[in-house]
């Protein structure tokens, strides 16, 4: 049963003077109390009901009694909708497409401009990515890791922990990035692959080696190449947090690296309190000394 005939079930209890209470209304439609909450915060700050709890009465009541419910509301699925639509019409950089935007924005309870007349260009649409988009989101500005059940393009089915980080499309896909806690390293996903989806109540994991320029929006190709590996002996141990790379083992004071530039790799090096020492492989060490020596010699003012 969705929130319109839980609402309309509250707003009839409370003209009777029943005063519901959220423990009446998530027993009368079994659902939790924190979705019950939701339905009077969506009453009160999306349809403007002045309803309020009575201490003396132990329930909610309206203030007004002349309010009447709107003849008709937006439900959460589709305000997840106009969310998702507000984002994509916003990259259109057209006048009527930002207004429609703006109109999404605003329908979906975040905005409050108010937009008129406008004329609607055509743009393609899902459900199950406007779902998808609005609970990644939702995780995102929590803060939270995500629960999905996620089709790979094997076509495997699998559960999965994400720690999700960046919304980013290509042509007409979204996908995003986080950090899966499946394979223990960063994955890109496509949203319409996704099936159900939960935010969890667990803080995200920050990943150190997460690059968010690295994800924008449509990237011409992705490619996923080998990582190079190589193992780094410090003078003393490091925190793996500070490790801007993934490190996929670890003897005492030496790890084992994964990098995909040589150029950042070093130059992160470079950035470091201790002392290193590159073990192998041998030509990253010699791509060390060149740099070395190309620093020493603009100091020395010589040509390179």
């Amino acid at each position: 049963m969705g929130n319109f005939h839980r609402i309309q079930w509250i707003d009839g209890a409370i003209k009777e003077k029943r005063y519901p209470c959220i423990k009446t209304i998530s027993e009368q439609f079994e659902i939790s109390d924190r979705q019950a909450y939701r339905d009077i915060e969506y009453m009160k700050y999306s349809l403007g009901a002045p309803i309020e709890y009575s201490a003396k009465e132990k329930g909610y009541l309206y203030t007004d009694s002349t309010f009447t419910l709107p003849s008709f509301f937006i439900s959460e699925e589709e305000k997840a909708a106009l969310k998702f639509l507000s984002v994509q019409y916003s990259k259109i950089k057209e006048e009527s497409s930002q207004n429609l935007a703006r109109l999404f924005s605003r329908l979906s309870g975040q905005d409050d401009e108010i937009i008129s007349q406008i004329s609607i260009p055509f743009y393609q649409f899902s459900v199950g990515n406007a779902k998808n988009f609005s609970t990644v989101q939702s995780a995102i500005s929590q803060d939270k890791k995500l629960d999905m059940s996620y089709v790979n393009y094997q076509g495997i089915f699998q559960q999965r922990t994400v720690s999700p980080y960046k919304i980013f499309k290509n042509g007409d896909r979204y996908y995003f990035v986080g950090y899966c806690h499946l394979k223990q390293d960063l994955r890109v996903f496509r949203l319409d692959r996704a099936g159900s989806m939960a935010v969890r109540e667990e803080k995200r994991y920050k990943c150190p080696y997460y690059d968010p320029e690295k994800y924008v929006d449509d990237m011409t190709y992705f490619e996923y190449i080998r990582p190079y590996k190589c193992t780094i002996e410090f003078c003393e141990e490091m925190d793996e947090q500070n490790i801007k790379f993934k490190v996929t083992s670890r003897n005492g004071k030496r790890y084992v690296i994964e990098f995909f530039s040589s150029h950042d790799l070093l130059g992160w090096l470079f950035t470091v309190s201790s002392k290193f020492k590159i073990i192998e492989p041998v030509w990253l060490k010699e791509k060390l000394k060149q740099k070395i020596k190309k620093i020493y010699s603009m100091n020395e003012g010589e040509p390179l």
